[in-house]
């Protein structure tokens, strides 16, 4: 067993910010219970043409000391840190990338996402990057995961949590710890509410059995577990709410029962949870959902898939 915490900025703070104050405020030790895995909810806007002209090159300096602070905080700490979704430029082309550093401050695991949506605003005529106006944020073609001494983990982020062969493939590599992170809320037409994040990670979490830290923007900072080994049989591990309102027909009244069920640590709002590998495996072995599945059916996908 071990602990695990969500961190998320109450402020409006970009994401450099936020790592430079996470790290000089050594604010991971003053997390109750020491948390071994620690994930920061921080996502990019999904449309990012007001974040300025990106040029090729131009995410390179910037990126590279935000993956740096990444590692410190993780090294400084001795935890498994993963910062979140950042915009990333790779060979010309951007993406939504998440990573996962290990205790030792190295990148044990990178996922960029499979189903973006948004642009980078280009810097006009004559930019090799593409036509004015926007170019588009590229999608991933690999799923990949790393085996950790917390256990096997993989990376979702944004939209991807609501596409279930990602989860479902994950389980099939028998992957037991996710983290994701999301904003809830597509658009003005489409507001964020509970049925849209229980659609997302939660029900990848039932449908798959294993275990999910969801850092969500617009939504709840959630710890998923099966329902049958999380309080009141609610698939939600931390925070945990009130059982007359778990027991109600409806999920709304118990989302907004938890909505404020959070410690706050020098400006950053926190969620923590105790994760048992082993009661989780005795679940999957007395309840098996995969044993009749046919695996063959995701060849086609799991085929292009690589191990980092």
């Amino acid at each position: 067993m071990f602990k695990c915490a969500i961190i998320q900025s109450m402020s409006d703070c970009s994401i450099k910010e936020d790592l430079i104050k996470i790290k000089e405020l050594k604010l991971i030790s003053k997390i109750e219970n020491s948390p071994l895995l620690v994930l920061l909810g921080y996502y990019p806007e999904d449309d990012l043409s007001g974040a300025g002209n990106i040029v090729k090159g131009g995410l390179g300096e910037e990126y590279s000391l935000l993956l740096d602070l990444a590692s410190g905080i993780a090294r400084g700490h001795s935890v498994y840190f993963s910062p979140g979704v950042l915009l990333e430029e790779e060979g010309g082309a951007f993406y939504f990338s998440s990573f996962l550093f290990n205790p030792d401050g190295e990148i044990i695991l990178k996922q960029q996402q499979l189903y973006p949506a948004g642009k980078v605003k280009s810097s006009g005529p004559g930019d090799d990057m593409g036509e004015p106006g926007g170019n588009c944020i590229k999608a991933a073609k690999t799923i990949n995961y790393a085996e950790t001494e917390l256990g096997k983990i993989g990376l979702i982020s944004g939209r991807d949590c609501w596409h279930p062969e990602i989860g479902r493939v994950m389980a099939l590599e028998k992957v037991e710890i996710v983290l994701a992170v999301n904003r809830m809320g597509f658009n003005e037409s489409f507001p964020a509410n509970c049925w849209q994040q229980m659609a997302g990670i939660w029900s990848q979490v039932q449908q798959n059995q294993f275990i999910a830290l969801e850092a969500s923007l617009g939504g709840q900072n959630l710890v998923h577990g099966p329902c049958e080994i999380t309080p009141y049989r609610t698939g939600i591990l931390a925070p945990v709410g009130k059982e007359e309102n778990a027991r109600k027909k409806s999920i709304e009244p118990y989302f907004e029962d938890i909505s404020g069920v959070y410690s706050e640590v020098d400006g950053f709002k926190v969620i923590t949870a105790e994760i048992d590998i082993n009661g989780l495996k005795r679940i999957q072995s007395s309840y098996p959902l995969l044993k009749h599945l046919n695996p063959s059916l995701y060849c086609k996908e799991m085929r292009g898939w690589r191990r980092i």
